[in-house]
């Protein structure tokens, strides 16, 4: 009788093997990385309703998204800090992307910009941008407040103002190319200054003068911004299809 050959049905098995392989290696890859990070006191499920107008905007490509979360009643700003900036890093080991854009609303706006300064300096070969909505960049004078009452008191002493945390994010510049939309809308009389509910008009703007930053004037509150489509089609269209950024609201 005559024999088959097993060779080649154990040779085609490895070819389709690794043919498999390469496939789970190219569908982790992706072109960019995009990292959301939400306010104090919130959680990854402020960005839904932006997140899926971003997701059916934008041009088809391969995008990876990360949604960073933090909790106050564990850790102070330095330490949400480190774990911040090690998550993107293990992401960006996992992802391979060529470009990370990191969106960050209120106080995920200071981490954003702050990881950003680390991420360029540790991984200098990625090309990176920094998205901000309503970012406390000099403090938040309403910090205060809620150390009288909150659990968290050690976070919210971390980004008072004038504590060290904030004094050493404000006096550095902008490492990469930075979108803040400033929100004008919605201010209370208890908060010093023009605010929007919860942030300063001032503390918003404190990085206007960097060559690296650009500004968006949002007629919205602190909260409103979460849920507009104007600031979805600009994160769209003004970074991840890398049209035209325009400075007026």
């Amino acid at each position: 009788m005559r024999q088959v050959c097993s060779q080649p049905v154990s040779y085609l098995s490895q070819v389709l093997q690794l043919r498999t392989m390469r496939e789970k290696d190219l569908a982790s890859t992706h072109e960019t990385l995009i990292v959301y990070t939400h306010g104090a006191l919130s959680s990854k499920r402020s960005w839904n309703y932006i997140q899926k107008q971003v997701n059916r905007g934008r041009a088809k490509s391969k995008t990876a998204e990360l949604y960073f979360e933090y909790d106050l009643q564990e850790e102070d700003a330095f330490l949400i800090l480190s774990d911040f900036v090690n998550e993107i890093k293990k992401e960006i080991l996992k992802r391979s992307p060529k470009k990370v854009i990191m969106v960050g609303h209120s106080f995920g706006g200071v981490l954003s910009v702050a990881a950003a300064r680390e991420l360029v300096q540790d991984l200098p070969n990625l090309e990176y941008a920094v998205i901000t909505m309503a970012a406390p960049f000099a403090g938040a004078r309403i910090a205060p407040l809620f150390t009288l009452f909150s659990p968290c008191s050690k976070f919210f002493t971390n980004i008072r103002h004038n504590s060290g945390f904030m004094w050493s994010f404000q006096n550095r510049p902008l490492a990469c190319l930075t979108y803040s939309f400033i929100t004008t809308s919605g201010g209370v009389r208890w908060i010093p200054g023009d605010n929007d509910g919860v942030v300063t008009r001032e503390s918003q703007n404190h990085f206007c003068g960097d060559p690296m930053m650009v500004t968006t004037l949002i007629d919205m509150n602190h909260f409103e911004v979460l849920m507009s489509d104007n600031v979805a089609a600009r994160i769209t269209s003004e970074i991840i299809n890398r049209e035209p950024i325009s400075k007026a609201a």
